[in-house]
């Protein structure tokens, strides 16, 4: 008997379906992408636990009539395209026609749809088997629920993430479509609440305003390239606003939300010379070229695409993004020194920073057993940790601490020196007391004299929630006051002097972009206080500022590194300096 056979109809759909269907966010960007294609100028999407319970796009496209209806979950069913030339300049935003049949295979899809007047058909499938096919009533357009997605494939459904972090991405989704066709009304709601409401024919700095904020809205500066090659169009942030992660990077090609490695650097090639590592800048930009120099059919669910030739595109994007950025508007003032992490001498609402003073005493090292994912402590002496008998450093005299550079702090003793990095010895000290928080429960926390509500992005009022338990061990005193603003009421204590405002923001973006997985969160939470509250290379800290400093981490239960891996500090006994000046 031979050995290969055609599948059956069922199978062949639920492989299909682990091309383009991976996630509730992959379900909701097929089903906005045929709302789009149907001519619709209006699309709401509304979403529970996640979407996995429930996801549903509505939309006043052309509709269908029952008898495309029924095609429309067949395989390889299409209205976008009748010939394989077509292909080659297809203006749709696709034509695999596999979603629709795809989707069915691993979850219940309702579709309700009618072309126009009394004619309306309601279609029920699950698992890829037809429930329900019935006359119904309803208006011109498509609405497409679908519920208990991956029912049928428990194994995928196992590796979601959680709900809020689906939530997310559906959001952001939908958020990339919304960027990309202004022209047309957007509706969201999650969990029976309005999260935004966008609607037709704005500007797109007015669509962001509404789904970022006004803060965000006031840093953008309009993008305009129309020299040669591809037009480019959007907004880009100024130098100032860049953040602490990538969430605000949206791109487009003719409308359709893509995600290119080509776009994404070279519209961020001209931000290099004025931000410092692991910032990122604002970024909501469209290019329209010629579709025949577009190739979209690289990626199952067309994420990506390919340009011919890619130098020109290149050129384009990097040009126009170059000349906004070098403007007037998107420079800080000259005076403005750039620091660690993106803040600057002059930014608003930055202080000198504050250090709680520690007991002097002398600074004795053991060196302990290995943190989980940390170095052992032999590898901590080969990389410059303490050395001598038993891995001692004996004698430290903190009576004098110098800084150098407004970045290390040097000290020294009988028994030889250490240079500290402030910033890697001060986020060590805060990510301990933090994790000391957590696992003592106490939540200790800094209250501020008067409550501050804060305008964000609602997938960090999405963050907010989901870590809720976590940041009130760590010491946030912060709550959702609606679908786009938190109430802020303290902050953990012994952190720099920064905006509350801002520190929050700036910490629950890392926490985003981090903070991906269900596992660990405290030490998610704890590491990414510390990155943000921590001194910067750039601070200048007093004597005694410096002294406390070093006080604080030689408590420290594993001293050697910060919590990304970093050295805090490096050491040399007396020996070695002997052997380097060439006295032994």
């Amino acid at each position: 008997m031979g050995r290969i056979r055609v599948l059956p109809e069922i199978v062949a759909n639920r492989i299909a379906a682990g091309e383009v269907v991976e996630r509730p966010a992959s379900v909701a960007k097929e089903l906005v992408e045929n709302a789009l294609d149907a001519g619709a100028l209006s699309v709401e999407v509304r979403v529970e636990e996640g979407g996995i319970r429930l996801l549903e796009v509505s939309d006043d496209g052309c509709g269908m009539d029952p008898e495309d209806a029924r095609l429309a979950f067949e395989r390889h069913a299409t209205s976008k395209i009748r010939s394989a030339e077509e292909i080659e300049t297809v203006r749709s935003f696709g034509f695999r026609g596999e979603a629709l049949p795809s989707v069915a295979s691993v979850a219940e899809v309702e579709t309700l749809t009618s072309a126009g007047g009394d004619e309306a058909v309601r279609i029920v499938l699950r698992g890829g088997r037809s429930l329900v096919e019935e006359r119904a009533g309803r208006t011109r357009g498509t609405t497409v629920t679908v519920r208990d997605l991956f029912f049928n494939t428990p194994a995928r459904r196992k590796f979601l993430k959680s709900e809020a972090s689906e939530e997310r991405r559906i959001r952001r989704a939908v958020i990339a479509h919304a960027l990309a066709q202004t022209g047309v009304r957007f509706r969201y709601v999650k969990d029976g609440e309005e999260v935004f409401h966008l609607p037709a024919g704005e500007e797109t700095g007015l669509r962001a305003a509404r789904l970022f904020g006004d803060e965000i809205a006031a840093a953008l500066i309009a993008v305009d390239g129309r020299e040669s090659g591809p037009i480019v169009s959007g907004l880009v942030g100024n130098v100032e606003s860049a953040r602490g992660s990538r969430s605000y990077q949206y791109f487009h090609v003719n409308g359709r939300p893509v995600e290119q490695g080509l776009l994404v650097q070279a519209a961020t090639a001209p931000y290099r010379e004025y931000l410092p590592p692991r910032r990122y800048p604002i970024l909501i930009l469209g290019l329209f070229i010629d579709p025949a120099y577009v190739d979209v059919n690289i990626h199952p669910t067309k994420r990506e695409v390919r340009f011919s030739p890619e130098r020109t595109v290149f050129a384009a994007l990097e040009g126009a993004v170059r000349r906004a950025v070098r403007s007037e508007a998107s420079l800080p003032p000259l005076s403005a020194g750039r620091k660690e992490g993106g803040a600057s001498a002059g930014s608003p609402g930055v202080a000198p920073p504050a250090l709680p003073l520690g007991r002097e005493g002398e600074w004795t090292y053991h060196a302990p057993a290995a943190e989980p994912g940390f170095p052992s402590a032999e590898t901590e002496r080969e990389r410059g940790a303490p050395a001598g008998e038993e891995g001692r450093l004996s004698r430290v005299d903190l009576s004098r601490v110098i800084q150098a550079g407004d970045t290390y702090l040097i000290a020294g003793g009988p028994d030889g020196m250490v240079v500290a990095d402030q910033h890697a010895a001060h986020e060590r000290i805060l990510f301990e007391e933090a994790m000391d928080r957590m696992e003592r429960r106490e939540g200790d926390s800094q209250s501020l004299l008067f409550a501050e509500t804060v305008s964000v992005d609602p997938a960090l009022v999405s963050i907010a929630e989901e870590y809720a338990e976590w940041l009130g061990r760590a010491g946030f005193l912060v709550r959702p006051a609606g679908p786009r603003s938190l109430l802020l009421e303290g902050i953990p204590p012994g952190l720099r002097r920064i905006a509350p405002s801002a520190f929050l923001v700036r910490f629950l973006e890392r926490l985003e972009e981090e903070g991906r997985g269900d596992g660990d969160r405290e030490r998610r939470v704890a590491a990414s206080i510390a990155c943000h509250g921590a001194v910067r290379a750039g601070d200048r800290l007093t004597p005694e500022e410096a002294r406390a400093l070093l006080v604080r981490l030689a408590k420290c239960k594993q001293p050697f590194r910060c919590p990304h891996g970093r050295p805090t500090f490096l050491a040399m006994t007396a020996e070695d300096l002997a052997r380097r000046f060439g006295r032994t």
